[in-house]
């Protein structure tokens, strides 16, 4: 909503930069946000509505941003990780997560299914006699006062996890997901569009693959493998991920990715 997406025309540099500023817009909100709301006050009800959406789509202007910048919640806006005090550590390569797959369907008869297994090497432990593994999803605390996502005991980290089942009219019509930590979400989105707004792969069945634009330098990818500079160096956000042109944002790299989905109906 608020943007005609397909007269815009799939993949345009317009298309790409509306897509990309909204993403970026969406990430600092999850990054000042975002945390297990058993320990927090998550305000899901001002982030979720439509009057916020489209405060936030004011900020998309004709020029690419270079900034993390949460929205303004209440009459306050947030600090945003990467302007606070962090602690950083380096995590030995044998204990970071190696890999992520996913799964997904729809039956004859409707029901759907959308998993995105991950985060379960080490060699892992297994939860008693259910064959279930825990894993190191711990990586993605971020050691900072104060934050949704701070690290505590008890507490359930913010994944990039995003297997997703889409309905139309309370009918399955999509099932999908990625690997790719911080890519899910920017995948997926412009699957859905691809799909939804422009009436791509009109086949039941099959595995997308397809150029997309992915942002790199998040919040997670400060439990850097390369030591404290690179990672304060990556603090800097969009900073070296993106180029410009022309007023508008060009990936610096598009990824080849396979993401399997499903979906149900006549095209």
């Amino acid at each position: 909503e608020g943007y005609d997406l397909r007269s815009l025309g799939v993949n345009s540099s317009e298309y790409i930069h509306k897509v990309v500023e909204a993403l970026k817009l969406s990430y600092a909100d999850r990054d000042t946000y975002y945390g297990d709301p058993k320990f927090n006050h998550i305000p899901t009800d001002v982030l979720l509505s439509k009057t916020y959406a489209a405060e936030r789509r004011k900020q998309i202007g004709h020029n690419a941003s270079l900034d993390f910048v949460p929205g303004t919640i209440n009459g306050k806006q947030g600090r945003h990780p990467t302007e606070m005090e962090i602690a950083r550590t380096k995590i030995d390569d044998e204990l970071m997560a190696r890999d992520t797959t996913c799964v997904d369907a729809i039956d004859k008869d409707g029901m759907v299914f959308s998993a995105t297994p991950s985060g379960a090497w080490l060699p892992s432990v297994i939860a008693g006699d259910t064959g279930i593994p825990l894993t190191e999803r711990a990586q993605q605390f971020i050691l900072v006062d104060g934050s949704p996502n701070e690290l505590a005991g008890g507490k359930r980290p913010r994944v990039t996890l995003s297997p997703t089942i889409v309905t139309e009219q309370g009918k399955p019509f999509l099932a999908l997901s990625t690997p790719g930590g911080d890519n899910q979400e920017q995948s997926l989105i412009q699957l859905f569009f691809n799909v939804v707004e422009f009436g791509r792969y009109r086949r039941r069945t099959f595995s997308a693959r397809a150029p997309r634009g992915h942002a790199i330098a998040m919040v997670q990818w400060r439990r850097s493998r390369n030591g404290t500079d690179d990672a304060r160096r990556r603090d800097r956000g969009w900073r070296g991920s993106l180029r410009l042109s022309r007023g508008a944002c060009v990936l610096k790299r598009f990824w080849f990715l396979v993401s399997r989905f499903w979906f149900s109906g006549d095209w």
